[in-house]
């Protein structure tokens, strides 16, 4: 199996021209008898060392249709089995997979097409009753929806859907085009109808782009909290409080957080998870020109180019302090996911500047105090060729009852277009 797996990913040893990509090398596609000396060599290391390590090919660790690997393994093994799904047609973008109380599962992305001469970004969903194994149609998600992107959707308890995302100034659904803006939406009927609130720019300072966390959280007494923010240069940051499921919305408290301003918000493309203590864990995603890393120099160029920074609050998120780096520049798109043993998975997009580019992770022992990026770190997929832009990553992880996990991406393949997949795999137990 990880024979024919290695000839399968054409990726591990073809890369390709990447004419026009934003900020992306040129690499030439590799000559035929480059890929016999490719092929050769990860024969060679399979006969030395078959299964016990992964294959390095073109110095570059990369999953497989059949398995994730671990770079660096000390507590996990070098590789991991999986069984990966392909979604939607070419051009997807930016799934999130969520289950549903009922145990549905559900697939949200979107796409483009042009209306009225403008780009217009719309919703679309897939729907699994078997725990990933098979999708239903593709369908455009209506029925209350307003066409904008990167939907990100929490479950609630009660089974309550609420969606996060945002519209572009040239979107023709904005009604304010000179700025974006930011959605919540909400069903009780698990993702067929959808009401919809509008964030800004009514109480916010004039022509701020008002964002959301990418997903709201659910205190123990079933409080939900979503982090919602400005940048600047009008710096606004709040937490939104609500007891009804999202219904309603306190947007009376205002957060401390050291002073924090940047581009974006401090809740823009974020994570904000619970802790089994009932604190607050917080990953933002910065700008390095406005932060750069200490002892580095910032790399430059758009905003593929962001990191992560982790805080912490200990007082339902009215105050924050800052707890440390969450790895380099390029990193984002973060979420947190409790495992039914006790460990956390951090789940990360690495979208320019290392390949390969795409959904990684690493594990978490303690409760969130702890993070190492050198060692056991997961290359769930790694699909986009070198020298290719990014195909967004984007998505998360869930865990089913029986610990399967399900995680969803978009890859751009070969063809220069942008692609969705789930994968399924666990996560063995560690050493």
């Amino acid at each position: 199996m990880y024979f024919s797996a290695l000839l399968e990913n054409k990726q591990m040893v073809v890369t390709k021209t990447a004419t026009g990509m934003h900020r992306q090398e040129a690499i030439m596609n590799p000559s035929t008898s480059k890929r016999f000396f490719y092929f050769v060599i990860s024969l060679v290391l399979l006969v030395i060392n078959p299964l016990s390590n992964p294959v390095v090919v073109n110095e570059l660790l990369l999953a497989s249709k059949d398995f994730i690997i671990v770079k660096n393994p000390k507590r996990l093994p070098s590789h991991i089995p999986c069984t990966r799904i392909p979604l939607g047609v070419n051009a997807d973008y930016k799934p999130c997979i969520a289950r549903l109380k009922s145990g549905e599962l559900l697939v949200v992305a979107f796409a483009q097409r042009e209306t009225r001469g403008k780009r217009d970004e719309y919703f679309i969903s897939f729907r699994s009753t078997d725990e990933g194994r098979t999708w239903g149609p593709r369908t455009e998600l209506k029925n209350g929806i307003i066409g904008a992107r990167e939907p990100f959707v929490t479950v609630l308890r009660d089974g309550t859907l609420l969606m996060s995302a945002h519209i572009l100034p040239g979107d023709p659904d904005n009604i304010m085009p000179t700025h974006w803006y930011s959605f919540i939406f909400r069903s009780t009927d698990e993702g067929h109808t959808w009401s919809s609130l509008v964030l800004g720019p009514k109480n916010w300072p004039a022509k701020a782009s008002v964002a959301t966390d990418r997903r709201a959280v659910q205190l123990s007494d079933d409080t939900v909290l979503m982090g919602v923010s400005t940048g600047r240069p009008n710096v606004r940051t709040a937490m939104w409080r609500s007891t009804n499921s999202g219904k309603t919305w306190d947007q009376s408290m205002l957060c401390k957080n050291e002073g924090w301003s940047d581009t974006d918000g401090f809740f823009s493309n974020s994570e904000t998870f619970v802790l089994a203590s009932g604190d607050l864990l917080h990953i933002n995603r910065v700008e390095g020109r406005n932060h750069p890393l200490k002892g580095s120099t910032f790399p430059g160029g758009n905003d593929n180019t962001d990191r992560s920074i982790l805080w912490k609050s200990t007082n339902e998120g009215k105050t924050w302090r800052r707890v440390r780096n969450m790895g380099g520049y390029g990193l984002m798109y973060p979420q947190l996911l409790q495992l039914q043993d006790g460990r956390i998975l951090y789940n990360f997009t690495v979208r320019a500047l290392a390949y390969p580019l795409g959904i990684q992770a690493i594990v978490n022992y303690d409760q969130g105090v702890t993070w190492n990026f050198e060692t056991d770190r997961l290359i769930i997929e790694s699909k986009t060729p070198k020298g290719l832009a990014s195909g967004g990553g984007y998505g998360n992880t869930i865990q089913l009852s029986d610990g399967t996990l399900i995680t969803s991406y978009s890859y751009r393949g070969e063809d220069h277009e942008t692609h969705l997949e789930i994968v399924r795999w666990r996560l063995p137990e560690s050493k």
